[in-house]
Formats: structure tokens, sequence, C-alpha cells
């Protein structure tokens, strides 16, 4: 049994009426008389509900609504969503039709919303960044220690900078516009990178995900046409040049000015000595044992130890961190000799230079000068000294070559 009445309907009335007493079977509705069809009803459990009731054309009956629970909701967002309902109604549209609407629109929405990140992801992942680190992870892993971190530093700095888009839409275009460019300050590093975006191509093209279909942007791309010819570097360190190197690692001291140092003692790459462990020495003996994985010709190098290379390496302290010998980490991670680095040491050795020579310090005084050079200053060196090319080859560690690297095995080793 429905007992009702019409009031108007306040938050006072609302909070009197919420006590009333409802006897077993009946309820009670009280109808609004600010908003037609908008009324509460107390049930026996005393449970408060907003409502509306209102007949949809060409029905029989009217619909009733409930519209929220008293007090979860305020009298006036009750109205508010009465308005609404009864709008509704009169035009036809039944609540739980607009609700299967709302529902449809919604996985609607939620289906464009992760078609759209799907896409952004696969976009994300074929990015030529993305598969470039992959190809980094999966194939430059087996490369040198030295040329890891050159091919790693090329594509990282380079390239990936340069091709920020899917894999699939580097052009032909693309790829020389920015050989052309590398090519206008190294020509040597343009050839490596055109290299290795040939490379990661070639790669990704067997890995089906990545739908490249044969897409191969450097197919055609001839180096020639691109890149100048590389001119043969003819510059070594003179021998005021060397006094003044040998000063400012003096003054640098470890682990930099020690790496300078045994560079110019070596001759080896920068990489071979600054990525050296203290396991690859035998101090007792004299000896030190470059791992193959770590040179360029891929085989263990033996270099006896001079006595002021012997002397440099005991006052090295060793870490506790770690095996490496140059190392501001404790021997956790070796000390790399880094552009600015090189920079800071060409300053100090026109200063040294000038100061040698009791003049003002200039620019001229230093031509352009590169790690390698140490290398060829050292091959040079040798020369002087009449000392035969078979044991300069040995001594920088050069590959051989034809008939020789099969018949001739000596290493002329102590």
């Amino acid at each position: 049994m429905t007992i009702s009445k019409h009031v108007l309907l306040t938050d006072k009335y609302l909070q009197t009426f919420a006590r009333s007493y409802v006897l077993p079977g009946e309820r009670k509705e009280i109808w609004d008389t600010q908003l037609a069809a908008f009324g509460v009803r107390l049930t026996e459990s005393g449970v408060m509900s907003f409502i509306v009731r209102a007949r949809m054309p060409g029905a029989k009956n009217p619909t009733t609504i409930t519209l929220g629970h008293y007090p979860d909701i305020t009298l006036k967002e009750a109205r508010d969503r009465a308005i609404d309902a009864v709008r509704n109604l009169k035009a036809g549209k039944h609540p739980q039709a607009l609700k299967a609407e709302k529902l449809e629109a919604e996985r609607t929405r939620r289906a464009e919303a992760a078609r759209k990140k799907a896409v952004v992801a696969k976009a994300k992942a074929d990015s030529f960044e993305a598969v470039a680190e992959r190809w980094i992870a999966e194939k430059v892993k087996h490369f040198r220690p030295g040329g890891q971190y050159d091919t790693q530093r090329i594509v990282r700095k380079e390239l990936v900078p340069a091709f920020r888009k899917p894999i699939t839409q580097v052009t032909s275009s693309d790829v020389k516009n920015v050989i052309r460019e590398i090519a206008q300050r190294s020509p040597s590093t343009a050839r490596q990178a055109l290299q290795w975006v040939r490379s990661i191509y070639e790669w990704a093209d067997e890995i089906p995900a990545y739908e490249l279909a044969g897409h191969n942007p450097t197919l055609g791309i001839k180096p020639s046409k691109i890149i100048p010819k590389i001119k043969p570097r003819q510059n070594f360190l003179k021998d005021h040049e060397m006094r003044a190197l040998w000063a400012v690692a003096d003054a640098l001291g470890y682990p930099i000015g020690s790496i300078v140092k045994i560079l110019l003692l070596t001759g080896l790459r920068l990489n071979e000595v600054a990525q050296a462990s203290w396991a690859e020495f035998d101090l007792g003996a004299a000896e030190w044992t470059v791992p193959g994985e770590r040179m360029k010709n891929g085989l263990p190098h033996l270099v006896p130890l001079t006595r002021d290379m012997v002397a440099i390496l005991k006052t090295i302290p060793r870490g506790t961190a770690g095996d490496f010998v140059f190392s501001k980490k404790g021997g956790k991670k070796p000390s790399k000799l880094r552009d600015d680095i090189k920079a800071g040491i060409d300053e100090a050795m026109i200063l040294q230079i000038a100061k040698d020579r009791g003049i003002e310090p200039a620019p001229e005084l230093l031509p352009h000068w590169v790690n390698h050079d140490m290398r060829r200053t050292i091959r040079t060196g040798m020369s002087k000294l009449g000392i035969d090319a078979e044991v300069k080859e040995a001594v920088l560690s050069h590959a051989k070559t034809g008939l020789t690297k099969v018949y001739e095995l000596y290493d002329y080793a102590p």
C-alpha cells in the first residue's frame, strides 16, 4: 500500500520525513509542489529515495525512475537529475536505453583509446631508435669493447637524433642528408655511420614484426658519391710536443695522466689502455697481456713492460670496487679520455710549449692532433732508431696480411 501527498520539498522536511514510521507492507511517497513528477519514497526498511514518475509518449502506464538515495545525494542534485529524467521520458527515451547508450559509447571510447595506444606503442617499438637499441643489444655486444663504444656513440649521437620516425619511414634522402652532414665534420665517421645504418636495416629485415618487406633506404647509396675521400693523416707529435704532453700528463696525475703516459710508452690504442684490468698484468715478469677481445685484430697482445711502465703502474692504487686499472670509481668503471678532457690537454700543452720557449701562448703553437697520432709518433720514432719493420708492426699489434699471416707466426716476444 502506498500513501502519498504533495508538499514543498526542503532539506528540513526531508530530515523530518526520514524519521517517519512506515507500517509493514506500506510505503510513503511525497511529491514536490515545486517540480512536477519529482518526489521522495520512504519504505518500511527506512530507505528514502528520490524518484521521478512520468509517462512516455504512447505508453499506457507511467514510468518510475529512482534517482538516488537520501542523504547520498542532496535535494538540489536530485532536482537537477529529475529535470533531465523528465525531459528524457517525455522525449521517449527510457532510462535503460540511455544507460545502454552510455555503456556502448564508453566501450567505443575505450576501444578507440586502446587502438590509439596500440598504434602509439607500435610506432614507438618500430621507431628507428627502438630498433637501433635492440640491434645494439643483440649484435654490438659481440664487437670488441672499443668497437662497441665507438659504434654505440655513432648510432646514438649521430643517427638516432636524425631519424625520429618509424623505421619504415626513413627514406634514402634522409640517409643521404645525414651522412653528408656528418661527412662535413668527419668523413671517417660518416663512412661508419652509413655502415651501421645499412647493418641495422639488414638485421631488422630478418624480423617479421618490423614489416620492412625489404625496405632499406641505404640500397643504392655509394659512399664515394656522398662522402669525400679520406686523406691518410700524416701528423705526428714533434719532440717538443711530446715533452709538453708528458709534462701535462704529470700535472694531470691519475687516472688520465697515467693513461696518456702508458699510451706514449706502449703505442697501444686508447681503449686498449683505458680499459685495462689488473688481471692482465704480471708485474713480477714485467708482462701485460691485452686480451684479444679488446684488440683490433682480435688476438691477444703481449706487451713487455719497461721500467718506466712498471714504475707508473706501481704508483696506481688498487680499487676496492672493481679490477679496472684506470678508474675514478675504485676500479668499478674505467675512465674515459673524453673530448672535453682532450681539449683541456691541448690548452695545457700550448701553455707548456710557450713556457718552454719563453713566448706568449698562441693556438698556432700546437697543430691539431688526435689520440691516434701517438701511435703514428711511436711508429715514426722507431723508424728513426732503425728498428726492423716486422718489429715495429708487432709493437703496434698490426694484423699480418697475405702469406705473412699464414707462415710468419713469430711474435717477437722477449
